[in-house]
């Protein structure tokens, strides 16, 4: 332990494999955890350092400070398992946004693929993150992005209105 708020976990003692089920699990200092939740504290800066490691319950284990101080194997599943959480689908157009009392319906394309999602409470869930990129938070927990200057006029002005 560096510090006595941060316990940072030994890499040579980490091992990550996939369950039977397909999830993370972790066997560390002879104690086996049978799933575990990988968050990325830096995601922008530093997306493969600084990984904690949860148990379910949201009880942190400690913190990775680099994964590529892992075995190969390990690595990979660990690698996985954050691009599976931290997957941002880029939305290409809106084909339609509905406003109704509370939430906004939202009819988009993510490159050939289309989807629709509700959008609850839009002045916290949908918001700049730069001059030219948005993020959109669905109701369901998804996250997706949005480059405003790639999109077409029709689209832009759709969700222009609901950015802050």
């Amino acid at each position: 332990m560096d510090n006595e708020l941060t316990c940072y976990l030994d890499a040579e003692k980490i091992i990550f494999r996939t369950n039977e089920n397909g999830f993370c699990m972790m066997e560390y200092a002879d104690e086996i955890y049978k799933r575990v939740n990988l968050l990325k504290t830096c995601p922008q800066i530093s997306p493969h350092k600084f990984i904690c490691v949860q148990k379910m319950d949201s009880t942190e284990i400690g913190i990775i400070k680099d994964l590529n101080e892992l075995d190969e194997e390990s690595k990979i599943v660990a690698i996985n398992e954050l691009e599976k959480k931290y997957f941002l689908p880029e939305i290409t157009k809106f084909v339609s946004i509905k406003i109704k009392p509370g939430t906004a319906f939202m009819d988009c394309i993510f490159g050939n693929v289309r989807k629709s999602f509700a959008v609850r409470d839009v002045s916290h869930n949908v918001f700049y993150v730069d001059n030219h990129t948005a993020r959109i938070n669905d109701s369901d927990g998804n996250r997706y992005i949005v480059n405003i200057n790639k999109l077409n006029k029709k689209s832009r002005k759709m969700i222009e209105p609901l950015l802050y």
